[in-house]
C-alpha cells in the first residue's frame, strides 16, 4: 500500500482514512453523507477518551471535523473543559451544545459553520476566542457579548 493511501487526505492529518470514505478522509473529516451517526459517535467518544488519558500532552483539536447529528459537549463526562480548542473550519450538521463549557487558553472557531442552532449558555472563554468567518445558519444562543459582533448569521427567517 502506498503512503498516499495510508493517510487522511485532510491537510496535516496523518491518521488512517475512514474505510467508507471515497475521498480518503478519516471519519472526522469525511463528508456527512459518507458516515453514519453511530460510526461517528463511537469514533468521537474514543477520540475524547484518548485526549482525557493524555490530557497533559494533548489539546482539543477538531480542525476540519464534520459533526453529524447533535453534539452535547456538556454531556461528555469530564469534557466540559476544552483546552486550546481548535474548531476552525469545522462543520456542525445538527445542534451544538456548549452549555457551561470552559474554553481554557485559546479557542478557535474560525471559518466554522453551524447548520443547526448553537447554545453557549454559561460558556467561558479564558483565552482568545477567534471567530472570524464563523457562520451560524441557526440561532446562536447566549454568545458572550464581546463575541457577537465577530460572527455572521445566515438565519433563514
Amino acid at each position: 500500500m502506498s503512503q498516499e493511501k495510508s493517510e487522511c487526505a485532510y491537510p496535516d492529518c496523518k491518521r488512517q482514512p475512514f474505510e467508507s470514505s471515497k475521498d480518503r478522509y478519516r471519519i472526522f473529516h469525511a463528508k456527512a453523507q459518507d458516515k453514519s451517526l453511530g460510526e461517528f459517535s463511537k469514533a468521537f467518544r474514543d477520540y475524547m477518551r484518548q485526549i482525557e488519558r493524555e490530557r497533559e500532552r494533548l489539546d482539543h483539536k477538531f480542525r476540519g471535523f464534520v459533526f453529524v447529528g447533535d453534539i452535547h459537549f456538556e454531556k461528555i463526562p469530564g469534557r466540559a473543559v476544552l483546552r486550546n480548542a481548535d474548531f476552525s473550519h469545522t462543520e456542525f450538521q445538527g445542534r451544538c451544545y456548549f452549555l457551561g463549557t470552559i474554553f481554557q487558553r485559546d479557542a478557535s472557531l474560525e471559518g466554522a459553520t453551524f447548520r443547526g442552532d448553537s447554545y453557549f449558555n454559561q460558556t467561558i472563554f479564558q483565552g482568545d476566542a477567534k471567530l472570524e468567518e464563523t457562520t451560524f445558519y441557526g440561532e446562536a444562543n447566549d454568545l458572550p457579548p464581546l463575541i457577537v459582533p465577530l460572527v455572521k448569521s445566515e438565519s433563514t427567517e
